[in-house]
C-alpha cells in the first residue's frame, strides 16, 4: 500500500516550479545584461569604423525586462551607407558570440511604421 501523502507531493511540486521560475528569471536577467552590453559595443564599432551618426536599440531590449530566451539585438542605424551595410553586419557578427542574432536596420530605409516604433520605444545608444 502506498503511504505517499499527496500534499507532500504537491508541496514538492510547487517548490520545484517556484525554483524553476526563479532560475528562469535570473537567466533572462543575465541575458538582458549581456545583450545590452553587446549592443553598446556594436554601437561603438558602428560609429568608429563606419561613421554612423546614431544607433537606436529597439525591440524587446528597448523595453525593460521584456526579453525571452531567443531575444536578439535589434539596431537601427542612421548614416550607414548602402555599400557598407554588409561589411558592417559582418563586423558585428564577428564581435558577438555565436547564437546571438542581430537585426540591423538603416534608419533611412525604415518604413513609416518602423520610424514610429523608433520614436516610441527606440533607445539611443
Amino acid at each position: 500500500m502506498d503511504n505517499h501523502d499527496p500534499v507532500d507531493s504537491l508541496g514538492e511540486y510547487s517548490r520545484y516550479w517556484r525554483n524553476k521560475t526563479e532560475e528562469r528569471k535570473k537567466n533572462l536577467l543575465k541575458r538582458e545584461q549581456l545583450l545590452k552590453e553587446l549592443a553598446k559595443k556594436c554601437s561603438v564599432l558602428l560609429k568608429q569604423k563606419f561613421n554612423v551618426k546614431k544607433v537606436y536599440l529597439i525591440g524587446s531590449l528597448a523595453r525593460e525586462h521584456r526579453i525571452h530566451e531567443n531575444s536578439d539585438i535589434d539596431l537601427v542605424v542612421v548614416g550607414l551607407s548602402d555599400k557598407e551595410y554588409f561589411s558592417a553586419l559582418r563586423e558585428l557578427y564577428r564581435l558577438i558570440p555565436a547564437g546571438i542574432n542581430i537585426d540591423l536596420i538603416t534608419g533611412e530605409d525604415a518604413s513609416k511604421s518602423m520610424k514610429n516604433i523608433i520614436e516610441k520605444i527606440g533607445v539611443l545608444i
